[in-house]
């Protein structure tokens, strides 16, 4: 394929975003996770009605889904840097090749 030059670096950056980008993901989950409502946070009314069920379940939700998405972010920079790093020592390769024609 031709046309287009792979810039390692720009690979590598993008790899330290995506960490960066789990990292805050990570963060609101353990925030989340952290602020799950007690039986008695909304007293007897907040029982009765379920409240703090409904709210727990939307927060189980909210958890999976940052869980998840920090998880792929965490497999894409993972693939990124895989893709950077074969990229690289192909680099190298060919230019141990040339150095060895000189």
């Amino acid at each position: 394929m031709s046309g287009f030059d792979v810039i390692i670096e720009a690979l590598r950056t993008n790899v330290a975003l995506l960490k960066e980008a789990e990292e805050h993901w990570r963060d609101a989950l353990d925030v989340v996770t952290a602020n799950l409502l007690g039986p008695d946070d909304f007293g007897l009314l907040g029982k009765q009605d379920g409240i703090v069920l409904g709210c727990n379940e939307a927060a189980a939700n909210l958890e999976l889904g940052l869980a998840q998405g920090a998880d792929n972010l965490r497999s894409a920079a993972e693939a990124l840097r895989a893709v950077a790093d074969d990229q690289e020592s192909r680099e190298r390769e060919i230019v141990a090749q040339f150095k060895h024609l000189q």
